[in-house]
């Protein structure tokens, strides 16, 4: 590839504002929900849903997974 092509192309995708990896944004999300469960013990997912701004559906999946990787760990359910 040659340096005018990586510029065009770096160009372009600034122009259109090409949405960031998608997967990106799933691993913040739940290092986000992570972070606000550990300082809110005992929240709801409609509690997590209104601080991430995320939909109550997406905010259960995050709390059922965050929830099970705590079950086994010191101080967590076994």
């Amino acid at each position: 590839m040659t340096p005018q092509y990586a510029e065009d192309l770096s160009r372009i995708a600034a122009m259109t504002q090409i949405r960031p990896n998608v997967h990106y944004a799933a691993a913040l999300n739940v290092e986000r929900a992570r972070s606000f469960m550990e300082t809110h013990l005992g929240c709801t997912a409609r509690e997590v849903a209104r601080e991430l701004g995320v939909s109550d559906d997406r905010a259960r999946r995050l709390v059922r997974r965050i929830r099970a990787e705590w079950v086994g760990r010191p101080g967590g359910k076994k």
